[in-house]
């Protein structure tokens, strides 16, 4: 049976479609790998110089990716930035990315003079897959011919990407319900970042992280998880609640995971929380909860019967704690500091 074997392996191979070639090729400002079959292209090195004194090759520095290319009368996409496409491109100060691209690898990316970015929408920029911050330092990102400062996520951007505003210049931030989770890196080293409203379900890992200038922190009733979020947020002085139980049902996975840890002050609208009075209902005050917060007196109902490690760590300034005769357990370093 075998010598039939071969003869009908043969066969099946030259029926199936052909695959896809990928052409290199370059156009304009850029070297690009064009599919054939999808009919993309991936810019995969800015090669447009300009020679300054003595022959030195200086990056032309103001930018525009296209959004299509044609190449033998056939017309190509740009959905990619490739790995190495502005390595070593150190005069570029202005990039603008077309609303086609879907994904880019900065990982090798050298734009130590990168200024602004230009985009023609927030929900285009929102959906790009992002590996890498495209840049190391601050820069400006201009949506539709306005610098970005003030930012609200819109309605028709249904969620976020990792590095999505990394390292832009905005001074306030507000991410609605709709958006369910803030994912890693998200606002990454946003160094004029001050003020953000958060109501995602989750925060993720060093989503606000080198974020050296936020103040002030507005943790809707919404949030059920926080990760290790605000890593060097290190001039926090606020963090505004819903109320109390919604903030006891927050999981924090790590002490720097919960704002309070910088800001120590914790607020319900605009009144400073001194007599922390614990709502009847709650029955376990979970890990870091109220960790480093200014309180004064602190109040726990019947109701609880657990308080997790590290609950009220570093709460310095109580004068008076009352403990329920329901309190079966108590975590490690509970009240570690208080008293």
């Amino acid at each position: 049976m075998y010598k039939y074997l071969i003869p009908l392996i043969i066969t099946f191979i030259n029926v199936l479609p052909n695959s896809a070639k990928i052409i290199n090729a370059e156009i304009g400002s850029f070297n690009y790998e064009l599919d054939t079959k999808t009919k993309t292209a991936s810019a995969v090195r800015y090669i447009y110089y300009n020679r300054g004194a003595g022959g030195t090759i200086i990056d032309f520095g103001k930018v525009e990716v296209p959004a299509y290319v044609g190449y033998k009368d056939t017309e190509f996409t740009v959905v990619e930035l490739g790995y190495y496409c502005f390595s070593n491109c150190k005069y570029v100060y202005e990039i603008t990315i077309p609303q086609t691209i879907k994904k880019i690898r900065a990982s090798n990316y050298d734009l130590p003079s990168l200024k602004k970015i230009k985009v023609k929408d927030l929900k285009s920029w929102c959906a790009i897959d992002m590996e890498w911050s495209i840049t190391n330092h601050l820069f400006s990102l201009e949506v539709n011919g306005a610098n970005l400062e003030q930012l609200t996520i819109p309605n028709d951007v249904k969620e976020l990407r990792r590095y999505v505003f990394s390292n832009t210049d905005i001074k306030k931030v507000v991410v609605p319900k709709h958006i369910e989770e803030i994912p890693q890196y998200a606002f990454l080293g946003c160094t004029n970042l001050e003020y953000a409203e958060l109501n995602s379900k989750k925060i993720d890992y060093d989503a606000f992280m080198g974020c050296s200038k936020l103040v002030e922190v507005y943790i809707k009733d919404q949030i059920k998880e926080i990760s290790t979020s605000f890593e060097n947020c290190t001039s926090l002085n606020k963090v505004r609640i819903d109320n109390i139980e919604s903030w006891c049902n927050i999981d924090f996975n790590f002490e720097t995971a919960n704002p309070l840890f910088y800001a120590k002050s914790l607020a319900i609208g605009t009144k400073d929380i001194k007599d922390l009075q614990i709502p009847e209902g709650i029955k376990t005050i979970k890990k870091y909860t109220f960790i480093n917060g200014d309180f004064e007196h602190i109040n726990i109902p019947n109701s609880v019967d657990s308080i997790k490690q590290g609950a009220f760590k570093g709460c310095v300034n109580i004068k008076e704690i009352k403990l329920p005769n329901s309190l079966t357990f108590c975590g490690n370093g509970t009240f570690y500091g208080c008293i």
